[in-house]
């Protein structure tokens, strides 16, 4: 490690049962690292979250962001389409957040493990319509999120309600950034990449935010990722950029009309794609999603026919859930341990 790095404070998470916050907060029940339901008092029967996170024990860039984050998450809390973060306070080198406690998980296992949109036309477009109005004002704020994917959508109503959590990467006011490799692989916009896809170096978080969007209405609706991550080494992608509408009609059961607009939404040069408002605009004229050809299947949806580009499938759960898939198209699961060592890749070339 070099001598001026900045060293990460050597935290233990408290277990259940741990009194925080000067004795008004109990936690109940650990929900995975550092994640924890809540409860504020005996008396108050209200679903509570919290989060634990590692606080830096030297200012520096890792510091700040942890901030930075929280604070603009509590500025956009007001949005029913944003998870309310309720306060935060330092306590045993760990920055603790108290949430709105996701009802129903979070949207990656409403999506992966229970296949709850798939299929039903009327509720896919009112969850687009929710996160299109829920990033439509986090923008009108002068925030980009730079990280919006199922695994940062929380659900409620069983999934009929959702909210956008975890402003860990986000970023204020740049209409162009420099800060490469920011986010989740899978739902990174090219320019994220850096190279050749932002031969200018920089590229428009806005946009990026956008992007990430495209790709998760399409995991909304066929419980699916259309490539690896949207780089020139992945064949996938660089298939799609040969012909973006013939690639996404042999490969995805997606109607005509969603088909142009994804087109749209997923252009190489994002500054001339979709805004949020059009995007807005144009969902509520969809009626249909999907086409004639569709075949439904567990949790996915493919085409009725084989297509010569392989299934990639997002799934944080990997190693808990191996159900069987159909064999109408070859699937490529991949863990998050697979996103983690593809994200550490990406930033070590980057250097």
């Amino acid at each position: 490690m070099p001598e001026n790095a900045q060293k990460p404070a050597t935290t233990h998470f408290p277990p259940a049962g741990a009194i925080l916050d000067n004795g008004a907060l109990k936690l109940v029940e650990v929900q995975g690292l550092g994640i924890y339901r809540a409860q504020l008092s005996p008396r108050d029967n209200r679903p509570y979250a919290v989060r634990c996170l590692v606080f830096p024990d030297s200012p520096g860039h890792c510091r700040q962001m942890l901030i930075r984050g929280v604070l603009l998450h509590q500025l956009a809390s007001d949005h029913i389409g944003i998870a309310t973060l309720h306060r935060a306070f330092k306590q045993d080198g760990m920055l603790c957040v108290l949430l709105e406690s996701a009802s129903d998980d979070y949207m990656s296992t409403q999506i992966f493990q229970r296949g709850r949109y798939l299929g039903d036309n009327f509720l896919i477009k009112d969850i687009f319509l929710q996160l299109i109005d829920a990033v439509e004002y986090i923008h009108s704020l002068g925030i980009y999120h730079r990280n919006l994917n199922p695994a940062s959508i929380v659900t409620f109503e069983d999934g009929f309600r959702v909210a956008i959590t975890d402003f860990g990467q986000s970023t204020t006011w740049e209409t162009l950034s420099e800060e490469f490799n920011v986010g989740n692989v899978f739902y990174m916009a090219p320019g994220c990449h850096g190279g050749q896809l932002a031969p200018e170096g920089r590229y428009y978080p806005r946009f990026s935010d956008i992007w990430s969007l495209g790709i998760i209405f399409l995991n909304i609706t066929t419980g699916r990722n259309p490539w690896r991550s949207a780089t020139l080494d992945d064949p996938a992608f660089a298939a799609y950029l040969q012909n973006p509408s013939g690639f996404l009609a042999s490969t995805l059961p997606v109607s005509r009309q969603f088909m142009e607009l994804l087109v749209e939404i997923l252009a190489i040069h994002s500054e001339y794609g979709q805004t949020v408002r059009e995007l807005r605009i144009a969902i509520k004229k969809f009626h249909n999603f999907y086409s004639d050809i569709v075949m439904f299947e567990d949790c996915i949806a493919t085409l009725a026919r084989r297509s010569e580009f392989p299934v990639y499938i997002y799934d944080e759960f990997l190693d808990v859930k191996m159900n069987s898939y159909p064999r109408t198209n070859l699937i490529h699961r991949i863990s998050a341990a697979e996103v983690a060592a593809k994200l550490d890749s990406s930033a070590m070339n980057s250097k």
